[in-house]
């Protein structure tokens, strides 16, 4: 008995000391993307015909679904977000590059909901509807649509 008390009591002892460990002011705690950017994916998704992503998983965390580390050229699937702006606790989508991924869906009109979205690359998929008027007022750097089209 007396030895189960002590084993019990270096575990308690054991995750006090992790979890004051983790309240240390400096502590590095990853970013994660803002909430409100996961939401757009998800709506975004669903207007593209996306299903694959992994929302169990940070989309910012490089992990499979969300970023694939060798892809085949023109077949990229891959959302990059930066992490590192001043005074933000948050990651934030820079970029969404779609490329041959069969989507079927239609061109979403709420891309602005990613304030510092520079890039969208949606080429070689079988996307409808016209460039929504929503994109110009962005700050996009780079921009592909090539849609093909179905007859």
């Amino acid at each position: 008995m007396a030895m189960a008390s002590r084993l019990l009591l270096l575990l308690l002892a054991s995750l006090a000391a992790f979890c004051l460990a983790s309240l240390v002011p400096g502590a590095t705690v990853q970013p994660r993307l803002a909430s409100n950017e996961e939401q757009a994916l998800r709506d975004i998704a669903k207007t593209l015909g996306k299903t694959n992503w992994d929302f169990s998983v940070d989309p910012c965390g490089g992990e499979l679904g969300w970023a694939n580390p060798n892809p085949v050229e023109g077949q990229e699937n891959a959302v990059k977000c930066n992490c590192s702006f001043p005074n933000d606790t948050s990651c934030h989508v820079v970029s969404i590059v779609l490329k041959a991924q069969n989507l079927p869906g239609t061109l979403p009109t709420d891309l602005d909901r990613f304030p510092y979205l520079q890039e969208i690359d949606l080429t070689r998929n079988y996307l409808s509807g016209t460039i929504p008027p929503q994109w110009g007022s962005m700050q996009l750097v780079n921009m592909y649509v090539h849609i093909i089209p179905c007859f």
